[in-house]
């Protein structure tokens, strides 16, 4: 049975719930996940043009969002 081979790479983030920092993965369609161990968030980060990054942060369940 052949192996998968996942071609990403790690990048270190900052979660915009709680401010720490945390470990997300760079996939190669160039998104970057990753799940905050503080928190819980699920923090999803890409390049939309040269010079706007686009990010979506989902809050763990039963956490309401405060805005």
């Amino acid at each position: 049975m052949p192996q998968k081979v996942y071609k990403s790479e790690p990048k270190q983030m900052v979660c915009n719930n709680c401010f720490q920092p945390l470990l997300g993965w760079k996939e190669s369609d160039g998104v970057v996940k990753g799940r905050c161990p503080n928190c819980g968030s699920t923090v999803k980060a890409g390049l939309k043009n040269r010079r706007t990054i686009e990010m979506v942060i989902i809050a763990p369940k039963g956490q309401e969002v405060i805005w």
